[in-house]
């Protein structure tokens, strides 16, 4: 692999780092405008990492080590872009055959046998939204630091009271956005919705930064020392391996029954068997 190659590829995953940057910050803002330029860098993304992948054979080691790091890192950008604001525009509406004013049967009056019918209020269906402890909600968690899948673990008046993330295992009240404890709050004389944009991109400068030195971490370690994942096996905080779906991540945690590894996207717990 030439050192061209490598180049394109840094480039590509800088910016793809910079765009989960740029949409986790916009959907936490809420800012319409934001929303809509952030959607607008995935889909250039994606055409380059085609052109990037497209040379290499199918089986071959490289593009398999692409697709798992560089290309799981594009399907988590799309999956969280989808939760962004989407600019929708309607299809042009067609003129009437006639085209002379409304068509016949919009003019003919009603039938005197259907009268009663039409003047009867339209029946309405009536959907209720019951949330049961178990089912799955998006909620903002303060340990991952973005919003992420979460079960409800308690439920108040038809609404999540406390869940837990599914992917670091941690319990809080449910939330959408940081709570003005995590943030420190807008500063006196300050605007609330500048003084929180400064936040969520300080936030996702610092998430940048955490990644780039994983990553760094990740590849210092010789191949002969990663050692591959096996659930039957024994571990330590610290020690690197590799899964076959993942790719490389970094122990930080064990428990009994599970390991708590840090991958490029985010901490993930994975189940152990004795």
């Amino acid at each position: 692999m030439n050192a061209d190659f490598k180049q394109q590829e840094a480039e590509l995953r800088d910016e793809v780092y910079g765009a989960i940057d740029e949409v986790s910050a916009a959907l936490e803002e809420g800012e319409h405008n934001r929303e809509l330029e952030a959607g607008k860098l995935v889909e250039p993304l994606i055409a380059r990492y085609q052109e990037l992948i497209a040379p290499l054979a199918a089986l071959d080691p490289e593009r398999e080590r692409i697709e798992r790091g560089l290309g799981r890192m594009l399907t988590d950008l799309r999956r969280l872009a989808a939760k962004l604001t989407q600019r929708s525009s309607g299809n042009k509406a067609e003129r009437a055959k006639d085209a002379g004013g409304l068509p016949f049967l919009l003019e003919r009056a009603p039938s005197p046998f259907l009268t009663k019918g039409l003047n009867a209020p339209p029946r309405r269906r009536v959907v209720e939204s019951v949330l049961a402890v178990g089912s799955e909600v998006e909620a903002y968690c303060g340990k991952c630091k973005e919003s992420r899948t979460h079960r409800i673990v308690v439920v108040q008046d038809n609404k999540p009271g406390r869940v837990q993330c599914v992917h670091c295992r941690s319990q809080h009240g449910y939330r959408t956005e940081p709570s003005l404890r995590a943030t420190g709050g807008p500063g006196e004389g300050e605007a609330p919705r500048k003084t929180a944009r400064a936040v969520v991109d300080l936030e996702a400068q610092k998430r940048r930064i955490e990644r780039e030195k994983l990553q760094a971490e990740l590849n210092n370690v010789a191949a002969g020392e990663v050692r591959s994942f096996d659930p039957g096996g024994i571990y330590k905080s610290g020690q690197v391996i590799e899964h076959p779906k993942y790719g490389r991540g970094k122990i930080e945690s064990i428990t009994r029954g599970s390991l708590l590894v840090r991958f490029m996207d985010g901490l993930r717990p994975l189940s152990r068997n004795y």
